[in-house]
């Protein structure tokens, strides 16, 4: 695989969208940040490095006689090896510190720079989009515009079209009418003058007429027929409302004997308080009030009001016949 090809992790990042949509693009990486203080240490270290080379007698462990300490003696003094490391660690120390404020000043310096630079490239691309967006409007409503001013054209021609449509086609009608018309006294005209029998205008009369007479006939037929119709359906009607009165008459004679048969001193208290009701009622209101006394006939046909049992007893019911079919031997 040849060095300029790219790998799959460099498609990838390159393929992939930036980190920050209003910083298209980082200016100030990890790596940057990162390189920054190891190549000051570096450049330090060099510099160094060209001191000791330049003054290499500063690396002497011997030290001079006392005579050099003289006050009248100007001659460079030589140092020891230990004053020598502690100049050193002092020179590191310091430079050290000096970096290290030297790289924080650059890193608020950058974050200040990266804040700045996000807030101007946000103000800028919202101005943008802003303006964006009112050329869009403005776009949507001149095209807007355009599109009713071709719907009103389009109406119009349309207008126009139908209403030259509609004259033509009253003129054709108008033309057909007058040519039927035409056909119609011509064929008249040869019935009434070129007829053996004189009394054709007498026969039109009997034809319309008996035509006048059919309608009239046809008419009445079919409201004879509906009015059939109408008493079918309504004996039906009360038919089927006798046979749902009788199916709740007898659902409920047949709840009335279940609870009779499963309660029956609830049910001669019932009629007793009924009873009982009854007199006081007739002896409270006077006859000719409460409409008089029924005939034999619609009290035999009235359902005695005796309490009904309900759906679960209606369900005990059947059970204990139930059990009773199944306990009678078969014959």
């Amino acid at each position: 695989m040849s060095a300029a090809a790219p790998t799959a992790m460099e498609a990838a990042d390159a393929a992939s969208p930036p980190p920050n949509f209003v910083l298209q693009e980082e200016t100030y990486t990890h790596d940057y940040l990162a390189q920054v203080p190891d190549d000051g240490y570096v450049h330090a270290e060099v510099a160094w490095l060209d001191l000791l080379q330049r003054h290499r007698h500063l690396y002497f462990d011997v030290k001079a006689p006392l005579v050099q300490y003289s006050l009248h003696d100007k001659r460079p003094r030589y140092c020891s090896a230990k004053q020598l490391h502690e100049a050193a660690m002092v020179v590191e120390e310091s430079t050290a510190h000096i970096m290290a404020m030297q790289q924080r000043l650059l890193r608020e310096w950058h974050a200040g720079a990266t804040r700045f630079q996000a807030a101007w490239r946000g103000y800028m691309a919202r101005k943008r989009v802003k303006a964006a967006m009112w050329r869009a409007r403005i776009k949507k409503t001149e095209r807007l515009f355009m599109i009713a001013q071709g719907i009103r054209r389009m109406r119009e021609a349309r207008r126009v079209r139908r209403t030259l449509k509609a004259v033509h086609h009253v003129k054709w009608l108008v033309a057909r009418a007058h040519a039927s018309m035409r056909q119609i006294q011509r064929l008249v005209r040869l019935y009434l003058f070129k007829c053996r029998r004189w009394n054709a205008a007498a026969q039109l009369q009997r034809w319309y007429r008996s035509r006048t007479r059919q309608k009239c006939l046809a008419t009445a037929l079919a409201r004879l027929h509906g009015f059939l119709k109408r008493q079918r359906r309504n004996v039906l009607l009360e038919e089927y409302a006798s046979a749902a009165v009788a199916a709740r008459r007898q659902d409920r004679e047949r709840r009335q004997a279940a609870y009779f048969s499963m309660k029956p001193d609830h049910v001669i208290v019932h009629r007793l308080v009924a009873a009982r009701k009854a007199k006081l009622h007739e002896a409270l209101v006077p006859r000719r009030m409460h409409g008089g006394v029924q005939n034999a006939r619609s009290r035999s046909e009235a359902v005695l009001p005796l309490p009904m049992a309900t759906n679960s007893m209606m369900a005990r019911a059947f059970a204990m016949q139930s059990q009773a079919r199944l306990a009678k031997p078969l014959s």
